[in-house]
């Protein structure tokens, strides 16, 4: 596929698969998280969203000499190659293979599991697991969650770094933050948009809330830490 193939064949698969679409959204609002110096938080949302599914962005920005719209471009996966190709460009491939499989549901053997195989594959490639896209996403162990979640949170870093050296903005906080805390901004982010990552948290609090009582941090390393899981 060219370029202008490539995404529209990407709005397209965001515009028929809810996974997709919500991985998206949780992308948007990993990036605007607590907003910047120039422009609202739903502003960079709407950018980000295009930018991913379209390879494009348009961004509002408040200059000196009032409202501006700036074009830019998805970032490249790899040296030397051009910018503007879809964030869901080429992992959403597979895909195309999901309406042959929707029409074989409940009429032949292994259906399920091919399709279901499909989706999370697509969710992988693109930085969140399909079984974190639930509204209560408790699983055995908080440890998967984070190591599931290592490719969306360093995304997200990679593009608000990148969005605010070509827009020239400021975010008004840090996104990725160290010790206990690491994972705080990403627990926030899912519970804005109604996912709540109740293992984590709970690992979370409970091992600040052990090192508090043997006295290996201190009680306001342990209020800056827990803060982000409540």
């Amino acid at each position: 596929m060219n370029l202008d193939e490539e995404r529209r064949y990407c709005k397209q698969v965001y515009e028929k698969w809810d996974f997709v679409k919500r991985i998206v959204e949780l992308y948007g609002e990993g990036v605007s998280w607590k907003g910047c110096d120039l422009t609202g938080v739903d502003a960079i949302k709407d950018g980000v969203r295009s930018m991913l599914v379209t390879g494009v962005g348009d961004f509002n920005i408040e200059r000196q000499s009032g409202m501006q719209t700036v074009s830019v471009q998805m970032p490249s996966n790899i040296p030397f190659e051009e910018l503007g190709h879809p964030f869901l460009w080429p992992v959403t491939q597979n895909a195309k293979h999901l309406d042959g499989m929707v029409k074989l549901l409940g009429h032949k053997v292994g259906a399920e599991e091919m399709f279901q195989m499909l989706v999370k594959d697509i969710c992988l490639g693109l930085g969140v697991p399909h079984e974190l896209l639930g509204p209560l996403s408790a699983t055995a162990d908080a440890d998967p969650i984070m190591w599931g979640l290592t490719t969306f949170r360093g995304n997200v870093r990679i593009w608000r770094d990148y969005l605010g050296s070509r827009l020239g903005l400021s975010w008004n906080e840090t996104w990725f933050l160290n010790g206990l805390a690491a994972y705080g901004p990403v627990y926030q982010v899912f519970k804005a948009q109604g996912i709540e990552l109740r293992t984590l948290a709970q690992q979370v609090l409970s091992t600040a809330q052990s090192a508090l009582d043997s006295s290996l941090i201190s009680k306001q390393t342990y209020e800056q830490s827990v803060k982000w899981f409540v």
